[in-house]
């Protein structure tokens, strides 16, 4: 019987590593997948794992980074089967000599350079220290492998730059809009359709309000010419004392009444103790309902 799952050859399937210490003990390595994942769900985990991406299989120049590259598992038990020893070799040489043989799927260094040829097998975790211990080095294709932190760190630079771009560009549309309005002398409200005209705006148009068309109780009627050309008739209220609340209130009911016998309102403009009307303007008279 034995000690733990782990003892048992291939407990975790081709490419899976098994950790007495974790539950469930077999787990992929980076890059991988269970190659049965209801298996792997039914405690079945001599499925195996396989890769994500296949190999490329061909040797680039470094230049191009689109060659294979190897992940680093270490603290692992490495298996006894490889199929060939280089001798003493650095690293870089051992990387070429496995990154040229198609075959080759991973190698590890210890007293020589070993390399493995086909499905690696009876992976095991082992505690940090443990002199069995080794680092399996294991080949993966390029868009599989760990970004590095310099990576990682030029990649989160330019999502929050374009996120900074965006936030910026929206911002200064927002503020054009706001300043078109502005210049206009005219804004969409709250109070249904009718338009908030500035003070200033309504002064220009009416030639500060010098064409006067009549007057009533509540104040006089100037002409004016908006900028599309079209008449309108500015009624400038006097001894109104409600606040701007309650008159922006009635103007919300105002701006929805619609008859035939009525003029139409447009607009009006509520600036400090100012407060206007602005009607579609009726050459053979004036009615309003105010």
């Amino acid at each position: 019987m034995p000690a733990s799952p782990c003892d048992v050859y291939s407990a975790c399937g081709a490419y899976g590593i098994c950790d007495q210490s974790r539950k469930p003990p077999c787990t992929c390595p980076h890059g991988f997948t269970p190659t049965s994942v209801r298996d792997w769900e039914l405690d079945g985990w001599n499925s195996g794992c396989k890769r994500k991406t296949q190999l490329e299989c061909s040797y680039k120049d470094s230049t191009s980074g689109e060659k294979d590259g190897f992940l680093p598992i270490p603290n692992v038990r490495l298996p006894a089967d490889s199929e060939q020893q280089l001798g003493g070799k650095g690293a870089e040489e051992r990387e070429l000599a496995c990154l040229k043989d198609c075959s080759c799927t991973a190698y590890a260094y210890e007293s020589e350079c070993s390399i493995w040829s086909r499905d690696i097998r009876n992976l095991q975790s082992l505690s940090e220290g443990d002199n069995r211990a080794g680092t399996l080095y294991l080949r993966l294709a390029a868009s599989d492998l760990p970004k590095k932190t310099g990576e990682m760190k030029s990649i989160k630079r330019i999502v929050v730059s374009a996120a900074i771009a965006i936030v910026l560009s929206a911002a200064i549309i927002g503020l054009t809009l706001i300043f078109v309005r502005k210049r206009h002398g005219a804004s969409k409200s709250p109070e249904g359709p009718l338009v908030s005209y500035s003070y200033s705006h309504l002064q220009r148009i009416t030639k500060n309000f010098t064409e006067k068309l009549g007057g009533g109780g509540f104040g006089l009627v100037f002409k004016g010419l908006l900028s599309d050309s079209d008449f309108v008739a500015v009624k400038r209220l006097e001894g109104v004392r409600q606040g701007e609340k309650e008159f922006r209130n009635e103007l919300g009911t105002l701006g929805r009444i619609q008859q035939r016998n009525l003029v139409r309102l447009r607009g009006f403009c509520c600036e400090g103790t100012e407060r206007m009307l602005v009607y579609d303007y009726m050459p053979k008279g004036f009615t309003s309902v105010w």
